[in-house]
């Protein structure tokens, strides 16, 4: 039996049906044909042919718009509930505070940098490392013509990969407790060191001066928040611009790969700001860019193929629907020649009866 779409079947003026057997939603019909085994392979000559086809009713247009929204989409819950973890485990981890840390007197000379203002806001991140993604996928794809599942696709990616980068960035900061360049000033603004066990030779427990939220936040310098945080959502956004410009795909332009660089650069401008306002090490933000590039990286990947695909522009998902064939017939046989009888089988007239399961009567001629 083959396996023919409903809205591709269709019947000629010297095709009849000989039976019907109605199964659930789907309809096997049985069609009459006249022989034209030059064309078709698998038939024998001077004989009768008989197929069977198979028709599937569509689904029922009656359902409500928004079922018929999440039917569409149910393939993708588990990467929601993914993201809804992250977000428990990001903002659980963002209220902790972190362990209390030995600071040798040897290593008092690193965290004696100046108190300054931050260049980047912390309150700023979100808004430039998620609203300037979300507005260039929104554009891309809206002006573009392309699939809107390819929008909330990159929505879900964007906003999984911040959480679960800001998740890491955080479990990290509090577990190593590393103070920040300009610990001294933060904790003793006055300038009296004082320990928890008094002075010691080669250091101590520090006793800050200042309250216990903010002797929190300047033990809180690795890996940097900022580093990380930017690069996971810019950097995505690079991704998506490098795929859908395909300037590694071998016919881009070296303006496809500056404008698409841009997003990067300026997650990298953000972790230059965190060391020249002494708010971060060198190695905090290195880590952290990293830290957030390869997560974004990942999430890139579970939607499209690599930069250097021919099709990197289109969503991987995509393209194996794309491969699928229509028949459960073998490609080689859908490249073959058919008959004139099977060629208007195939493209003449649309076969409605079968969606309708009542209107098809048993050798009719059509």
């Amino acid at each position: 039996m083959h396996n023919v779409p409903s809205d591709l079947l269709t019947l000629s003026g010297s095709t009849s049906i000989r039976s019907r057997k109605r199964s659930g939603t789907s309809l096997e019909i049985e069609v009459e044909m006249p022989n034209h085994s030059d064309n078709i392979p698998g038939t024998d000559e001077g004989t009768e042919e008989l197929k069977s086809y198979h028709a599937v009713r569509p689904e029922s247009s009656n359902h409500p718009a928004w079922l018929l929204h999440m039917k569409k989409y149910s393939g993708y819950y588990g990467d929601g509930l993914a993201m809804v973890l992250c977000l428990i485990i990001y903002a659980s981890l963002e209220a902790g505070s972190p362990k209390l840390t030995f600071i040798p007197n040897s290593y008092l000379s690193y965290y004696s940098y100046p108190l300054k203002s931050q260049t980047v806001p912390s309150w700023s991140v979100p808004l430039y490392a998620a609203g300037l993604p979300l507005l260039c996928f929104s554009v891309i794809v809206l002006l573009g013509g392309k699939q809107r599942v390819e929008l909330y696709r990159m929505i879900l990616a964007l906003a999984t990969s911040m959480l679960l980068t800001g998740a890491i960035t955080n479990s990290l900061k509090l577990a190593i407790s590393r103070p920040r360049p300009n610990f001294i000033v933060s904790c003793w603004p006055n300038g009296g060191l004082v320990w928890e066990s008094g002075n010691s030779t080669f250091g101590g427990y520090p006793v800050c001066s200042t309250n216990v939220k903010l002797y929190g936040e300047h033990l809180k310098s690795f890996p940097s928040g900022h580093s990380s945080m930017s690069a996971s959502g810019l950097g995505l956004l690079t991704y998506y611009l490098l795929g859908q410009t395909r300037a590694f795909a071998g016919d881009g332009h070296s303006w496809h790969l500056v404008v698409s660089l841009v997003p990067a650069l300026l997650a990298v401008a953000v972790g230059v700001t965190r060391i020249t306002d002494c708010w971060h090490h060198t190695s905090d933000v290195l880590t952290g860019l990293a830290l957030g590039f390869g997560i974004s990286f990942e999430l890139y990947r579970q939607i499209f193929p690599s930069l250097t695909h021919p099709k990197c522009n289109t969503m991987t998902s995509e393209l194996k629907s794309s491969q699928k064939p229509t028949s459960t017939t073998t490609s080689q046989q859908l490249q073959q020649p058919v008959g004139p009888d099977q060629e208007a089988l195939l493209h003449s007239y649309q076969f409605r009866e079968a969606r309708n399961y009542g209107d098809v009567q048993e050798g009719l001629p059509v």
